[in-house]
């Protein structure tokens, strides 16, 4: 869930102690010591799955993991995201109808 934006560090469940130290790890992107992944290595083995499926509920648009770690350049001023996307032809199939985006 953290790796599209659906969990962020408001969500109440990170007092609850299964929860409490996964999210000191993802936040901080780092290990207490036992071997699960971290961020990084979480977004370079679902990174493009997650991108599929948010770019087909939000056209145009990419999670903020995406702009952190694929994101070839950052963003000029006031330039949406589609339009970035675009303009590095990033869009995925489907993705650069402006009807779809438009509406997003």
């Amino acid at each position: 869930m953290f790796l599209n934006d659906a969990l962020d560090w408001d969500d109440p469940r990170r007092f609850e102690a299964q929860f409490k130290w996964r999210f000191y790890e993802l936040f901080c992107n780092t290990t207490l010591g036992d071997g699960r992944p971290i961020v990084d290595e979480l977004w370079a083995e679902y990174g493009p799955a997650i991108v599929k499926q948010w770019a087909a509920e939000k056209p145009g648009t990419r999670p903020s993991l995406w702009w952190k770690y694929d994101a070839p350049e950052p963003r000029r001023p006031r330039e949406s995201q589609a339009a970035y996307l675009k303009r590095h032809r990033l869009l995925l199939p489907g993705e650069g109808k402006p009807a779809r985006i438009a509406a997003s």
